[in-house]
């Protein structure tokens, strides 16, 4: 199973009579992780590229599209593979070549025999980009997680144990939690921004708290400073 965000066990939770095989994406670019499987047809479902185009200088990056693209043909013609490709981002966040990750995406959408989006927008959305052809497009909605996290605390309990925060045992204060890794894309800066609006940091007295838990993605900030920045307004 995939650890951390539960998408691809939800996604995959009705296949129990299917061989699923998960793979890195980098496993597509060498030749010989097809030929082991000539004999075999599979359909090829692909996820996220971001690992695929970041690892890497713009010459080895540019050098594993123009391969990777060419395999992807060869599966499905030569070995009768069908791809699958489920587009979670317009563009990987944070990934240093733009363009060759545009390129990338379109080289996909073109051999792919089905795309899959989560909502009826996205062709028009990623088209600034890239173009998603309509006869390949299928809108399968975001799954709502319900359920799947364990869900056995109170809300008046969840008040109680947060540490240092008596004056949200108040059911009348209101909470917010922003939680996860904190990323710039992630709007955390604009968050910040409007709560200070809300409650102007040299306020001694609110109805309001913000809780931002999670663990800085540090290379997405630009310098040290930028996050000490946003640390200190957390606190």
């Amino acid at each position: 199973g995939h650890q951390g965000n539960p998408f691809q066990n939800m996604s995959y939770s009705e296949f129990a009579d299917v061989q699923l095989i998960s793979k890195d994406i980098l496993w597509a670019t060498t030749k010989s992780s097809y030929q082991k499987e000539e004999n075999r047809k599979y359909i090829f479902h692909l996820h996220w590229v971001a690992p695929f185009l970041c690892k890497f200088s713009y010459e080895e990056a540019r050098a594993k599209v123009d391969k990777t693209l060419r395999y992807f043909s060869w599966l499905r013609e030569t070995l009768g593979w069908k791809l699958v490709w489920t587009i979670h981002n317009t563009l990987s966040h944070g990934c240093p070549h733009q363009d060759l990750e545009m390129t990338f995406r379109q080289g996909i959408a073109n051999v792919a025999d089905a795309i899959h989006v989560m909502c009826p927008e996205t062709p028009q959305i990623v088209s600034p980009y890239y173009t998603l052809p309509a006869e390949k497009v299928v809108v399968i909605e975001h799954p709502s997680y319900g359920g799947v996290y364990q869900h056995s605390i109170k809300q008046s309990q969840a008040r109680r144990i947060l540490p240092g925060l008596a004056q949200t045992l108040d059911e009348n204060h209101t909470v917010l939690l922003f939680f996860g890794v904190l990323r710039p894309y992630k709007g955390i800066v604009e968050l910040l921004d409007a709560f200070e609006q809300l409650v102007p940091r040299n306020a001694t007295a609110s109805n309001y708290t913000l809780i931002v838990a999670g663990e800085p993605f540090a290379g997405e900030w630009g310098s040290p400073k930028d996050l000490d920045d946003i640390i200190a307004r957390c606190t």
